[in-house]
């Protein structure tokens, strides 16, 4: 199953802070794997490597240039319908 949910400007962080940080990992005991820049979005920005929390910052809740802060379209400001991403889950049925 796929699961998503849209991400508001201020929303991202609780996918950096609970999420990244493995704290709902109870079934490994470890947390997740660090964060990189993958796809063809991320070449296009010249960006590769690990993912910090100020470039997440940047990108999600300011909508700006990870590395060099430059604007990436409309910036969000004050508006409260604006979607900085999506967040998708993926889980196998219960009978596997």
């Amino acid at each position: 199953m796929m699961g998503s949910a849209k991400i508001s400007p201020d929303g991202w962080a609780f996918y950096a802070r609970e999420i990244a940080s493995g704290v709902e990992d109870y079934f490994v005991g470890r947390g997740e794997e660090t964060g990189r820049w993958v796809g063809r979005a991320a070449e296009a920005l010249g960006l590769s490597g690990e993912v910090d929390s100020e470039g997440l910052s940047r990108l999600f809740g300011h909508g700006v240039h990870p590395v060099l802060g430059a604007a990436l379209g409309r910036p969000f400001g004050s508006d409260k319908t604006a979607v900085a991403g999506y967040a998708l889950s993926f889980s196998p049925p219960k009978s596997v």
